[in-house]
């Protein structure tokens, strides 16, 4: 600590790549130190002086015991199911521009200006915006007659579909955008028990002997991508095409590079109708039975429950079908919230993924044997070499893709998965707001609400 404890000094064992991205980010330590002594309320100047020279106190002597109850209110005392008049006002201490006022789990968030913000960007002070209600509305047709009826300002969408973009762009007073915002729709298998899980997966594509991949070949194969994008994608982002990378997006300068070396092409040449023949081919070595009109290979297929998801799954199941695989399918509201991608009864999973990070190891969690978003048990320990070098060491642009695709080649091997597209997001506002604007990086409406005004 320097600078009149304005100023926090990190060292690293070794050099890491994204130190920048890692660095502690600010927290209000005496209202911590005061919820962790049992205070209820805000307190006064002087209570809270002396609650922030206590937590001083406590880092420069290392105060373990005092540090872990402050530590244990970091990870777990903020996770609320609602903010009302008997919330500790102390959980809603914020430098933000905007503070938390009123919280109903699965309803709304409600936030109200700070009159004491001066940590960031400068708020708009012309027409500002003096509070922001964050509603969750499930259904996708109620949003969008939220919108027409304003009763809501702002539409945003990560799963919109074809009927979305024709009514907004018809609605008067309002702004429509369709950007691709950092996220892409990814379809993966399961072969074991994912990271940090119990419960055992004995399914079809179990292990990594020659039949487990053969069969997850198989499914890939058949994924109509081609058919998904122009019947479902296209008609909101007309430029859109397959995705063939899980770490990068078409138009980056490593793409051609990483789908080259990976090989993931082969779920994309020729016709579906060849590709699913191949496919077919796979599964009679198992089932010699299969064919078009016998479908004894048998899977499960989980997804969430939106009117685009529902279709993408129905066209994977119909091709399937063609290849001698019956896809059941399994349509869940909160898809993460209950679990359901972690759960081994189902083999398939289609979900978005955020290519969201900008540090050099982003997708590691996802595939290394103990990332923490690894739910599907995939394991290799080449994959675990390459993310420990990308997570660790200082490399170049052309080495950082060097390993992605060494990774991405790899992942197509074993078939544990497959990229379907990049999302394509809609944002439609009312026209009376000012600076709407998506995230460049991730899913994100409110990144820039400093600059938001009537």
């Amino acid at each position: 600590l320097s600078n009149g404890n304005m100023t926090l000094t990190v060292k690293f064992g070794k050099p890491l790549p994204d130190w920048e991205l890692l660095a502690p980010g600010p927290s209000p330590v005496h209202a911590m130190s005061l919820i962790a002594d049992g205070k209820k309320g805000l307190q006064s100047a002087s209570v809270n002086t002396a609650a922030k020279a206590k937590f001083l106190k406590d880092f420069t002597g290392k105060n373990s015991a005092n540090l872990k109850k402050i530590g244990d209110l970091f990870t777990k005392g903020y996770d609320v199911t609602k903010v009302d008049k008997d919330t500790n006002k102390l959980l809603l201490v914020s430098n933000g521009g905007f503070i938390v006022d009123k919280f109903t789990f699965g309803d709304s968030m409600t936030f109200v200006r700070n009159p004491k913000y001066n940590s960031g960007p400068a708020m708009a002070t012309k027409n500002p915006i003096k509070t922001v209600v964050i509603k969750i509305i499930q259904e996708n047709t109620a949003m969008i007659q939220a919108l027409r009826n304003g009763d809501i300002d702002i539409y945003y969408n990560t799963l919109p579909t074809g009927n979305d973009k024709i009514t907004l762009d018809a609605m008067p007073n309002v702004t429509t955008t369709t950007r691709v915002g950092g996220n892409s729709s990814i379809f993966h298998l399961r072969t074991d028990t994912g990271f940090g899980n119990t419960d055992v997966y004995s399914g079809p594509f179990a292990g990594n002997s020659q039949r487990a991949k053969d069969l997850r070949k198989a499914m890939l194969l058949v994924t109509p991508r081609a058919q998904m994008v122009t019947n479902l994608i296209a008609p909101v982002k007309p430029d859109a095409t397959p995705l063939n990378s899980q770490f990068v997006f078409q138009g980056t300068p490593e793409y051609n590079t990483i789908t080259k070396a990976s090989g993931a092409n082969v779920f994309s040449d020729g016709t579906q109708a060849e590709r699913t023949a191949a496919a077919l081919a796979l599964v009679k070595k198992y089932y010699p039975t299969a064919s078009a009109t016998e479908a004894p290979l048998k899977v499960k297929f989980v997804h969430a429950t939106t009117t685009l998801r529902s279709a993408l799954a129905k066209l994977v199941q119909a091709e399937a079908k063609n290849a001698g695989i019956e896809v059941e399918l399994f349509s869940i509201g909160d898809l993460f919230g209950t679990r359901s991608n972690q759960s081994a009864q189902y083999d398939i999973i289609m979900h978005g993924f955020g290519l969201n990070a900008i540090s050099q190891a982003n997708g590691c969690s996802i595939y290394k044997s103990d990332g923490g978003n690894n739910v599907w048990g995939w394991n290799d320990s080449t994959v675990d070499a390459n993310c420990k070098s990308l997570e660790s060491d200082i490399l170049t642009a052309a080495q950082v893709t060097e390993k992605r695709a060494a990774i991405e080649k790899i992942v197509v091997a074993n078939a544990w998965g497959l990229a379907l597209y990049a999302n394509p997001t809609i944002t439609a506002f009312n026209k009376t707001l000012k600076n709407i604007k998506t995230a460049p990086v991730g899913n994100n409406i409110t990144w820039n609400y400093f600059e938001w005004s009537y």
